[in-house]
């Protein structure tokens, strides 16, 4: 797995979001088309507040719940930029395992996630394709007010 570092834009320049704006170009030279590439964002952030997620849907393509409780719906953490179409995309919030959750909203319609395992309570959110485009990625946690410090990873590639 190579790690490699997002381009974030952050200061003044990130009103569309509380902390930034990743840039993600898809890896078009993996050796097989099975091998995963990841990106991890190098700052970390933290999640929290009492707006729910619900503001913004109840459920997503999947009929999946939008729970948890992030700083304001009507802002998102991050915005993801696509720069191009993907296949086997994963983004994960990494916390230690935290009771975190994931809402993105993008060219698609929202992409909810919650407890990824029962080892492991950080978000998920995975889809086979991914269009182009701009995606609204609010991080949360499952009870209101509660804060993590937290790092997202995204992963290009089938997840063994």
């Amino acid at each position: 797995m190579v790690s490699r570092v997002l381009t974030t834009e952050s200061g003044s320049s990130r009103p569309d979001s509380h902390f930034g704006r990743l840039v993600l170009d898809p890896v078009t030279d993996r050796p097989s088309t099975n091998a995963v590439i990841a990106w991890t964002t190098a700052n970390a952030w933290t999640t929290g507040g009492s707006s729910s997620l619900t503001a913004i849907a109840n459920f997503d393509d999947r009929q999946e719940l939008c729970a948890g409780y992030s700083y304001n719906s009507a802002i998102p953490d991050h915005v993801l930029e696509l720069s191009s179409d993907f296949d086997n995309l994963s983004i994960t919030v990494n916390t230690g395992g935290k009771d975190t959750t994931l809402l993105i909203e993008g060219p698609q319609g929202v992409y909810c996630g919650d407890d990824a395992t029962a080892l492991n309570a950080d978000a998920l959110v995975q889809r086979d394709r991914w269009a182009k485009g701009l995606y609204r990625v609010w991080v949360g946690s499952g009870e209101p007010n509660q804060h993590y410090s937290y790092q997202l990873q995204i992963q290009q590639g089938d997840l063994p």
